[in-house]
């Protein structure tokens, strides 16, 4: 059975997001053999990362030989092992520069886009309907406004309903935003309105 003497711990970081995680490594394995357990863990290409030590002292030392073995580096617990991202194809690129998929917020992003495109051919005062309820229904109305709110993020549409189905007048926590009567007013995602052109097929306004 081996020693604990022949095992270290060390601290391994990475450029993706916060990535942090202690692990124990046998002391004979190489540099190349510790990129490709490094791997495992952050998810990155060994042929694309390079290796960079931060000793508890602060003291930097980045790691080019692959068989050099973590013995030879005479470092000690609590090392830190911090793994650098080095461009080889655009995924890379990507995954480095926090671009695309790889951007934290890209979800977001990709959800306000989508709303962007969905209010391009609406305009304030046309005829509309509007999908609400459970089980959901096409309720008629016209668009009374477009844009962002202060009670909630992202894009809205705010409708005024033929009928009293809606939630307000057209203020909501005391800012105006459009003029209707009580209960006929509400705000609605973008993806929930068609406007005449869209729908006339489905529905004579």
């Amino acid at each position: 059975m081996e020693s604990s003497k022949e095992f270290i711990d060390l601290v391994v970081t990475s450029d993706v997001q916060t990535f942090y995680s202690r692990r124990r490594f046998p002391l004979k394995i190489t540099v190349g053999e510790l990129k490709k357990k490094v791997e495992i863990l952050t998810g990155i290409p060994f042929s694309c990362m390079t290796l960079q030590i931060v000793k508890p002292d602060g003291q930097k030392l980045k790691l080019f030989d692959a068989n050099e073995t973590l013995a030879d580096l005479n470092i000690s617990d609590g090392t830190t092992i911090h793994v650098n991202i080095k461009i080889c194809t655009v995924r890379d690129f990507l995954l480095q520069n926090k671009l695309g998929k790889y951007n934290p917020n890209h979800e977001k992003l990709v959800a306000k886009e989508e709303m962007e495109i969905d209010v391009l051919d609406k305009q304030v005062g046309q005829r509309c309907i509007v999908k609400i309820g459970d089980p959901q229904e096409w309720k008629r109305g016209k668009i009374a406004y477009i844009g962002e709110t202060d009670f909630k993020p992202g894009l809205w549409i705010g409708v005024e309903y033929d009928e009293e189905v809606g939630k307000h007048d057209g203020s909501v926590n005391g800012k105006r935003y459009f003029q209707c009567m009580d209960k006929r007013g509400a705000f609605v995602k973008p993806h929930l309105v068609k406007t005449e052109m869209e729908n006339e097929e489905a529905l004579e306004l």
